[in-house]
C-alpha cells in the first residue's frame, strides 16, 4: 500500500478545484480485533483506537451503515467526510474487543453475520444474546449468508434453476434468523462472502430486494453499483494511518459507465477496463492512474478527455485480483474506483 500511495503521488498531475460535493461516504470493513494469529484478518486494539481516534479528531461523521445508504441513494442530507464501519463474519472478537470501544465512545456499527455458524454455536463466534446486547447500543447486523458459501459458484451438474433455488434459499435463510433472534432488519443489505459475486449473482440478489457490498476499495456515490458497493478492507498490514487518511478522505469516481461491469474472468486474460467519465465530472480521464493491487502500473490502451481503457501488463492469477483506479480531487483528496476480478478458485487461498 505504500508503494501504491507512492505512486500516486509520482504519477497525478496538479489537482483540480474541488467539485461541488455530492452524496457521498465511505465504508470500512473489519473481521477480526485483537486477533494477532490471523494477521490478514485482524487489526491490532492500537490500530482500531487510533483510526477512530484520527476519525474523530479530524471531524469525520460515523453514521450506521443503512443511514449512510438511505442518505446517498433516496437524497438525504449527508455530511462530507462520512463513514460507516463494518464487519464481516461475527467473530467472538467483535464482541468482547471492539464492542467495549464502540460503546465507549456511542458509535455505530453493522456486523454481517453467517448464521448457520451462529446456531451451531461455532468456536470464536458470537452467540444471539450477545448480539442483542449488542444491538440496544446501536450495533447493527445484517445479510452475510446463512452457510458463508462462495455464491457465485455452481456445483458440479447444478442447473442454473438449481443454483437460484439454492442461493435463494440459503439467503432467506439467514434473513429469517436475523428477524427471529434480532427483529426486522429494514432494507436489506448483504455482504458478499469472500466479497464474491458476478453478474448472474448481483441480478439475483438485486430480485430479492437487496443492497449488496464487496470487498474491493472506493468510496460510495449516487452512481455507485447498489448490488457491488465498495468497502476499504482493513488488517493489521494496512492499517498505518497515512494510508487510512487518504482512503477515508476518498470520494466516488464520476463515471457515467464502465466496460465490462462482470468480474468473472471468462475467455479474455488480462481483461481490459474502459471506464467513461460522466458529463459533469470536474477532472480529465488524463488525471486517473491505474495500478494492480500490488501497487503496479496497468498498460494504458486508450485515454481521452472522457474516456480511459486500461489492461494488466500480464494474465491475471487464479483468485482474485482488482484494478485500483485514483485521480486527484483537490485538498490532497483523492477520486477512487476499484474494479474487482474473480478468476476461479487459487487453491494457495486458506478461504478456499
Amino acid at each position: 500500500m505504500k508503494k501504491l500511495l507512492l505512486l500516486l503521488l509520482l504519477l497525478t498531475p496538479l489537482p483540480l478545484p474541488a467539485s461541488e460535493p455530492t452524496a457521498h461516504g465511505v465504508v470500512l470493513m473489519y473481521h477480526r480485533f485483537g486477533e494477532e494469529r490471523y494477521p490478514t484478518t485482524n487489526i491490532r486494539l492500537e490500530q482500531f483506537k487510533a483510526q477512530l481516534d484520527y476519525l474523530q479528531r479530524e471531524g469525520f461523521t460515523i453514521w450506521p451503515l443503512r443511514r449512510m445508504l438511505d442518505a446517498i441513494f433516496n437524497g438525504g442530507d449527508i455530511p462530507d467526510k462520512t463513514v460507516s464501519l463494518t464487519v464481516d463474519d461475527a467473530y467472538l472478537s467483535v464482541y468482547t474487543h471492539a464492542f467495549p470501544i464502540l460503546r465507549q465512545r456511542a458509535l455505530p456499527m453493522t456486523v454481517f453475520v453467517s448464521t448457520d455458524a451462529v446456531d451451531e454455536e461455532g468456536v470464536g463466534i458470537m452467540s444471539w444474546q450477545q448480539m442483542r446486547e449488542m444491538q440496544r447500543h446501536g450495533i447493527d447486523f445484517a445479510n452475510h449468508g446463512a452457510g458463508h458459501l462462495h455464491l457465485a459458484h455452481r456445483k458440479e451438474g447444478e442447473s442454473h434453476r438449481q443454483w437460484c433455488k439454492r442461493i435463494r434459499r440459503d439467503l432467506e435463510q439467514a434473513r429469517n434468523r436475523l428477524e427471529q433472534e434480532l427483529g426486522p432488519q429494514g432494507r436489506p443489505l448483504l455482504a458478499y462472502p469472500f466479497g464474491e459475486y458476478n453478474m448472474e449473482l448481483a441480478q439475483l440478489v438485486g430480485s430479492m430486494g437487496y443492497l449488496a457490498l464487496g470487498q474491493h476499495s472506493g468510496a460510495i456515490g449516487p452512481n455507485s453499483d447498489r448490488l457491488a458497493l465498495p468497502r476499504f478492507a482493513m488488517n493489521e498490514h494496512y492499517a498505518h494511518l497515512d494510508s487510512f487518511a487518504t482512503k477515508v478522505a476518498s470520494l466516488p469516481l464520476p463515471l457515467a459507465g464502465q466496460q465490462p461491469r462482470e468480474p468473472e474472468l471468462s475467455q479474455e486474460n488480462p481483461p481490459r477496463l474502459t471506464l467513461r467519465l460522466s458529463r459533469e465530472a470536474p477532472l480529465s480521464a488524463r488525471q486517473i492512474s491505474c495500478f494492480l493491487g500490488d501497487g503496479s502500473a496497468l498498460e494504458v490502451l486508450e485515454k481521452s478527455e472522457r474516456s480511459l481503457t486500461v489492461r494488466s501488463p500480464h494474465v491475471l492469477p487464479r483468485g482474485r485480483s482488482r484494478y485500483n483506479c485514483t485521480a486527484p480531487a483537490g485538498d490532497g483528496r483523492y477520486y477512487w474506483f476499484t474494479q474487482p476480478w474473480f478468476n476461479g478458485a487459487d487453491p494457495a487461498d486458506p478461504a478456499y
